[in-house]
């Protein structure tokens, strides 16, 4: 078992439960010929295939604070 630091501690305590970050913003999906487009917040992102974009809804619903974050970073990358 590893020390947390004072870091890692206030992570944990400012962590929101899991129902209450999935209420933070709308998801929308649109199934094309092709793939989907996810509409979450102001944000879309297209998916090349179904599959792929039902992986990230799911991982997004699991996580959704840390999947946001992740994307975020994402997005700041490519701005």
């Amino acid at each position: 078992m590893t020390a947390m630091n004072v870091d890692d501690c206030r992570k944990v305590q400012e962590k929101r439960p899991r129902s209450e970050s999935l209420q933070q913003y709308e998801v929308r999906i649109k199934f094309l010929s092709l793939g989907c487009i996810m509409s979450v917040g102001c944000r879309e992102v297209p998916f090349t295939s179904i599959a792929e974009g039902m992986a990230a809804l799911n991982a997004y619903v699991a996580d959704p604070d840390g999947e946001a974050q992740k994307w975020n970073e994402l997005f700041r990358k490519g701005e």
